[in-house]
């Protein structure tokens, strides 16, 4: 295959569109590699910079409209990228995401818990803290009650789901009250960051204290944060505190990668009336678009959401709602998308998180 031939299909290649970066491949950092065989079958090898496991269907589609008859490799290489400035990275962690708000009772903890089931469903070595010191909600979320085990001086963490998790849940008695001033519910969630053992993590989900006081701020101050989703309700006292939250980052230079509007709309299964409870038109789309920031999801207030969050089962393992779990697999890859696009940090090595398959061509992962 002539070189012409090659750049000619690498070019058709690079101009498809990312639907969850909402850009081309080409700028999304999508790697191509094509080649011919003697007996005249074209091979074509995509690296793509975010895991895409559940998307290899629609992206092997895809490919067949520029390349008919090829033989596709798919694989995924999750780049470490770069925190704030003056922050120590933690060396198992290539990449910290925190899910906050400025206010509690958006749905952070759930929002958390099944973004993080999601990134592993699609790939990924996921890792998710409840740093809500003086509420954890993940060992009930997750069912993983129990006292995590030290070993060598650290916590190791629970696993569950796939995940690697840790909760001040897990050192407390469920019934415990944490009467703690500020700084000892700081130095408390330092501790369950940096002297948990954790595995090592494409994405450590770290589900936020409400707020921008004190914890959040100093947490904020001193975590390496690759990036932040806020969330919340659609009515405009939430958008008000949400709002500012993101000028909390903004201040500590923690880029933020979207907005999710949870509880958006709510529609009754029995008669199908769209009861719009928070006022008949969200203010979470407006506010996005005044604060530049892309809305990477609009998640419906449903039972299913609530009854897997009570029963401790994520979402996209225990129901039966194919549209609300679609929601959060969206959420998940333009959130893993999103990340993507940011600057890399090229320091630390970066081990390959794959996702390979093709009807003509099978190969090995890598690891």
């Amino acid at each position: 295959m002539s070189d012409t031939i090659i750049n000619e299909y690498q070019q058709k290649l690079g101009a498809l569109i990312d639907p969850y970066a909402g850009t081309t491949w080409s700028a999304l950092g999508v790697q191509s590699e094509v080649s011919q065989s003697v007996q005249g079958v074209v091979s074509i090898s995509l690296t793509f910079p975010y895991p895409i496991e559940g998307q290899r269907a629609a992206i092997l589609a895809r490919v067949a409209l520029v390349a008919p008859g090829a033989a596709v490799s798919l694989k995924s290489h999750v780049f470490a990228i770069k925190p704030q400035e003056s922050v120590h990275r933690l060396p198992a962690i290539k990449n910290i995401i925190v899910v906050s708000a400025g206010k509690g009772g958006v749905g952070k903890s759930t929002l958390a818990t099944n973004l993080a089931v999601c990134l592993q469903a699609e790939g990924a070595t996921v890792g998710l803290l409840d740093a809500d010191i003086y509420g954890p909600s993940q060992p009930l979320m997750l069912n993983s009650g129990g006292r995590a085990q030290v070993s060598g001086g650290r916590f190791q963490p629970i696993m569950r789901y796939g995940l690697a998790t840790m909760s001040i849940g897990y050192l407390l008695e469920p019934t415990t009250a944490t009467v703690w001033r500020g700084p000892m519910a700081t130095g408390a969630m330092m501790q369950l960051l940096q002297q948990t053992d954790w595995p090592a993590c494409d994405y450590l989900i770290m589900d936020m204290p409400p707020g921008t006081g004190d914890i959040p701020l100093t947490m904020a101050q001193k975590i390496p944060v690759s990036g932040a989703v806020l969330i919340s309700t659609p009515q405009q006292v939430a958008c008000a505190d949400v709002r500012k939250g993101y000028e909390m980052f903004e201040k500590l230079k923690i880029r933020t990668l979207g907005i999710v509007e949870n509880m958006s709309g709510y529609t009754c299964p029995a008669c199908g009336h769209d009861d719009p409870i928070f006022g008949t038109s969200s203010h979470v789309p407006a506010m996005a678009e005044a604060l530049g920031l892309p809305l990477l999801g609009q998640i419906p207030l449903k039972r299913d959401i609530q009854a897997c969050a009570d029963q401790g089962m994520p979402l996209l393992l225990a129901s039966s709602d194919a549209a609300v779990i679609s929601c959060f697999q969206d959420l998940a890859r333009r959130v893993a998308a999103r990340l993507a696009m940011q600057p890399r940090d090229y320091a630390l090595a970066t081990p390959i998180v794959t996702s390979v398959n093709s009807k003509q061509e099978q190969k090995p992962h890598e690891h």
